[in-house]
């Protein structure tokens, strides 16, 4: 429970770069739970890991201007890894997928803040560790946002202080690709 927290609320959209605008908002109660799990699994090179959360927040705004409810508003999220190493060839294999539950934002309306929806999504990266020279050396490539997230899905947008817009939020830039070297020097 937390008394006069501030947060962000989506008040409209830049008219030239369609940016959405946020500004600072007082929370006058905020409170919230959370229940989760993690769970590890091993069977000789295999390591699968899930974890799954379901998380209510209710929010309370009371000022001159704008007023909200304070009903509980509910996320499921999920996360999980998996892991193949082949020890001979000194090399991980590796996923990792999180998907988080449709959540809650204000927006702002006319006469009071709004609950906008923003969609579940979906994000998968991949890598491979490849260790040298007695393990001194690792290289690791990959890929991010194998699903090429850019933009989700967020309700009551275009009520934002009159404006007209679209109802996706950029969430990503994209899949994108990377190379990572690291060298142990043990001191």
């Amino acid at each position: 429970d937390v008394n006069d927290r501030i947060d962000m609320a989506l008040v409209g959209f830049n008219p030239d770069t369609g940016n959405p605008e946020y500004q600072f908002i007082n929370i006058s109660k905020y409170k919230m739970w959370n229940i989760s799990s993690v769970n590890q699994f091993r069977k000789n090179n295999l390591t699968v890991n899930v974890g799954a959360s379901i998380i209510g927040v209710s929010q309370k705004i009371e000022n001159q201007i704008f007023t909200s409810d304070d009903k509980f508003l509910y996320s499921f999220n999920l996360n999980s890894s998996v892991s193949y190493t082949i020890p001979n060839w000194k090399t991980i294999f590796s996923a990792y997928y999180k998907h988080n539950g449709k959540s809650q934002q204000f927006v702002e309306g006319t006469s009071e803040y709004l609950i906008s929806e923003i969609d579940a999504s979906n994000w998968l990266d991949a890598t491979v560790l490849k260790r040298f020279f007695n393990e001194k050396l690792e290289a690791t490539i990959g890929v991010r946002n194998l699903f090429d997230i850019k933009n989700i899905n967020q309700t009551r947008t275009s009520e934002t202080a009159g404006h007209a817009t679209s109802s996706e939020v950029l969430m990503a830039y994209g899949r994108s690709y990377f190379v990572k070297l690291t060298y142990n020097l043990n001191f």
